[in-house]
């Protein structure tokens, strides 16, 4: 991680873009848990605090999620969590100073509304926000450090900024930041930094790490392994696997003792999610659907999908790997869950690859398709605004959106609903 940080020398267009992004993310931050956030929250809560894996103590959270957020496993009769202890793991550190500070009066904010909202305080809950800020944050600096590696220093940050702003981050780096996939984004960012430079082990070690994280990241491995024996780097591609063994024989032990059997995960085990699992014959829908739930990726990020014909005619062997990472993405989600995202803002799963479109969208800009890349970006902004400013109950459809604000004559009403939608606002008045 040091060589990460060593030497640092950003340029003033650097940071720009990173006092933007940091501004806007301050802007819309949620320090709360939310959705899947709470299946992370559990386990960490569970193990910080109570000293134990059996989440017994948490069962009050299903009343807050109305769902089986914890469930008891009749094999090993322990009250668990189907998600991945990756992200649970990795917020520990701020969780568990988060705990000292429960005698410090100024740090108890609404805890009433808070313990009733949400089961917790927030001070506490903002823990695993704060961590995917975090990883954030190192993966943003990776990136810019390795757009100047690959010799795109002057489009590195412009790509950055129109990258965060046309793809779904926007929304899972503010509003659901206890969701996994900005942690993600930051881990895959430093693996893709090691990379290119060379560094098989610790590319390896990132990519386990993520692998923890989410478990379908393993996908991750292939791209980068074929490419390492198509260049006759067998040596490289043994350490990069090496590397990865400790983690994935942690998440293995791991599912022994929540679910009795090294090769089970919680989504094979939740009665819910059991079936979940396809052959990829979803990835149309992954990428063309008009529906909600799926929403197709081209009509809410198009900018990825310029992103990734950037890529294409990158003059660099190192674009299959990347490019090779997000067809595996495209696998995954097209497969183990029949084309859905879960709900969510454009495809959620894709944040993960935000290093990746960066340098498709960095290869734009040195190909003058600045103005074409500004616009997709622009577009995106705008629906996540849009999409933001509405309890619309759902995720809507794309119809929906423009109809709602166009057609119903709702315009007049977007600038408050959007301030209403500010973090500092939402905390005064208690949304």
């Amino acid at each position: 991680m040091q060589r990460v940080f060593s030497h640092i020398h950003f340029t003033k267009t650097e940071w720009m873009v990173l006092g933007v992004l940091a501004a806007f993310i301050l802007l819309f931050f949620k320090p709360v848990v939310a959705g899947d956030g709470f299946g992370y929250y559990v386990i960490l809560e569970g193990a910080v605090r109570y000293q134990t894996l059996n989440l017994s103590e948490q069962l009050h959270y299903n009343d807050i999620t109305f769902g089986p957020t914890v469930w008891l496993h009749p094999m090993t009769q322990k009250y668990v969590s189907q998600y991945a202890p990756g992200l649970p793991l990795l917020s520990a550190p701020i969780y568990a100073f988060s705990l000292v500070l429960d005698d410090v009066s100024v740090f108890h904010l609404k805890d009433a509304f808070f313990l009733e909202e949400r089961g917790d305080i927030v001070i506490h809950m903002a823990s695993v926000p704060l961590t995917s800020l975090v990883l954030l944050g190192l993966g943003m600096i990776a990136i810019l450090r390795m757009m100047h590696h690959l010799g795109m220093e002057k489009e590195g940050a412009f790509a950055l900024l129109l990258t965060f702003f046309g793809s779904p981050i926007t929304r899972y780096a503010t509003y659901d930041l206890s969701y996994t996939h900005v942690a993600e984004a930051g881990i895959l960012a430093l693996a893709l930094y090691y990379f290119f430079k060379n560094e098989a082990w610790k590319t390896g070690a990132f990519l386990g790490l993520m692998t923890l994280v989410r478990y379908t990241s393993l996908a991750f491995a292939v791209p980068l392994t074929v490419y390492y024996f198509w260049k006759g780097r067998r040596q490289e591609a043994m350490t990069m696997i090496a590397s990865m063994v400790p983690f994935i024989a942690f998440a293995m032990l791991w599912s022994w003792v929540q679910f009795g059997s090294p090769l089970a995960t919680g989504y094979s085990q939740a009665s819910n999610l059991a079936d979940n699992m396809d052959w990829p014959v979803h990835m149309p829908r992954v990428l063309f659907s008009l529906e909600g739930n799926p929403p197709g990726l081209l009509w809410w990020s198009p900018l990825l999908f310029a992103s990734f014909a950037g890529l294409w005619v990158w003059k660099d062997d190192r674009k299959w790997v990347l490019m090779g990472l997000a067809v595996m993405l495209l696998l995954v989600t097209g497969s183990f869950f029949k084309g859905t995202t879960g709900f969510s803002f454009s495809n959620r799963y894709f944040v993960s690859l935000l290093p990746v479109f960066v340098v498709g969208s960095a290869v734009m800009l040195k190909n003058k398709q600045g103005r074409w890349m500004g616009m997709l970006a622009l577009y995106g902004l705008v629906l996540f605004l849009l999409t933001l400013s509405n309890d619309w109950g759902h995720f809507p459809t794309i119809t929906e959106v423009w109809s709602h604000w166009f057609t119903e004559g709702h315009l007049a009403e977007f600038p408050q609903a959007i301030i209403d939608k500010l973090g500092f606002v939402r905390f005064l008045t208690g949304k």
